[in-house]
């Protein structure tokens, strides 16, 4: 009997597995049934939690003097502004600093040029309006448009927040967004000038991290570490796992067991169950027996191709624009190829994908974006993000319910957490610590 089984092995899944596994426990990973996760990119890190699980997975394992794998390393990059599309449909520079596209100097060339003379004066009145007159805002759209106009809100603001969140500012919270915003506008007195006291932490908040050489190196380093402390690895996926409460367990009757089966036809029997909602967020028939409910209740399709990189863009550039329910992120690298990332609005129900390519296409073409020679499109759905805390609370305590389940049972995963990364990261962490406290008796 293994101790617990991981049904997947996305990134949340095996720090599970090695919080487990490095304290003694057996560990087990089956593969995932889903094929293919979504296009990666650099995530935000307010709170350091990537940073701090990437130099931990590229420590050396105590005793060995071997050298970190530079491929697991932190890489941090700087936000940059977007490029966005004038009144002329010419791209130019968002003006810095800003919040969410929301601009501190209102007046300043770039928002001229991408506002008109009349809405950045518009914009500019911010500065002399009275707080009374709007009040502390819930949400980000009536801030923005009753403070600086509906054309900042809709040039500068909207793309942002739509690539962000895939619904429109309307829709997202204030105190989600942009935490300490409102309270640097009551203190300022107007949201230029909250934007301007809010930049430094702005900054330090859509400073973006990844692995030096990617996911897959950072899995590989996963997956030899994890090795290397006798984690099994099982190459059928789980098809079926019945609660046998207590079965060979008669000296420990706080934990139970769980009888598996696997797609190879392998029967398993497992003191606990680790089961990985991945980032790729189509609902699987294990998934929705186990643990009704916390499949993402809304989703987006995020999809991306390598392309030439256009003359208006140059090296380390991003464009952002925003088409038909549809966010277009166009990203420069070196050597003149670039990348672009196409992010649908929240949908309700995970799409099918055949034939989509097509429809995103015209959506390049429209751009005059053309994809490099034999390129192809990348693809997968993921969960949307909450725009509020209501949402984000309910779906905590949907998975903590799970950690009630006895036999014991954890959910893991970014699909869990709104596609946010570092939170799936610090709950598969607590979890396994819990998880494993209890399996080896530390706990009643």
């Amino acid at each position: 009997m293994i101790d617990a089984l991981v049904t997947g092995r996305s990134i949340a899944a095996l720090l599970a597995a090695l919080d487990l596994a490095e304290v003694g426990l057996r560990v087990g990973l089956a593969t995932d049934e889903r094929v293919g996760e979504p296009p990666a990119a650099p995530v935000r890190d307010p709170d350091g939690i990537v940073t701090e699980f990437l130099n931990r997975v590229a420590a050396p394992i105590a005793g060995t003097d071997a050298a970190p794998p530079a491929g697991a390393l932190p890489r941090v990059s700087s936000p940059e502004p977007p490029l966005l599309q004038d009144r002329a449909g010419e791209w130019a520079p968002q003006a810095t600093p800003a919040v969410l596209g929301i601009p501190a100097s209102p007046l300043a060339t770039e928002t001229v040029r991408l506002l008109g003379t009349g809405a950045a004066i518009r914009a500019y009145l911010d500065r002399v309006m009275p707080l009374l007159a709007v009040g502390k805002a819930k949400t980000l759209g009536p801030l923005v448009r009753k403070r600086v106009g509906a054309r900042t809100l809709a040039r500068l603001v909207e793309p942002e927040v739509r690539e962000r969140y895939g619904v429109g500012a309307d829709e997202v919270e204030v105190a989600l967004a942009a935490p300490g915003l409102n309270e640097a506008l009551s203190r300022v007195g107007s949201l230029t000038g909250a934007a301007l006291a809010y930049s430094d932490r702005n900054v330090a908040r859509e400073t973006r991290v990844e692995p030096a050489g990617g996911g897959t190196a950072l899995k590989a380093e996963l997956l030899r570490k994890l090795t290397l402390y006798g984690a099994e690895f099982f190459d059928g996926r789980v098809t079926q796992a019945v609660a046998s409460e207590g079965l060979g367990q008669a000296a420990e009757p706080h934990v139970g067991s769980w009888s598996v089966t696997l797609s190879d036809g392998r029967a398993l029997e497992s003191r606990s169950l680790i089961l990985d909602f991945s980032r790729n967020a189509t609902r699987t028939e294990l998934l929705s027996e186990l643990a009704p409910g916390l499949h993402a209740q809304q989703v987006r399709v995020h999809a991306e191709i390598d392309i030439s990189c256009p003359d208006w863009l140059t090296e380390g550039e991003r464009a952002l624009a925003v088409r038909g329910g549809w966010t277009i992120l166009a990203e420069c690298r070196t050597g003149r190829t670039a990348r672009v990332i196409l992010s649908s609005d929240v949908l309700s129900e995970p799409p099918a994908l055949d034939g989509l390519d097509g429809v995103l296409s015209r959506i390049l073409l429209d751009y005059a974006l053309q994809p490099l020679p034999g390129a192809e499109w990348s693809m997968g759905v993921a969960a949307a993000p909450f725009s509020s805390h209501a949402d984000r609370g309910q779906a905590a305590s949907r998975v903590a319910s799970i950690a009630a389940q006895h036999p014991p049972m954890r959910a893991v995963g970014r699909a869990l957490f709104g596609d946010d990364l570092p939170s799936a990261l610090a709950a598969a962490h607590a979890d396994a610590v819990a998880l494993r406290r209890e399996l080896t008796g530390l706990t009643a």
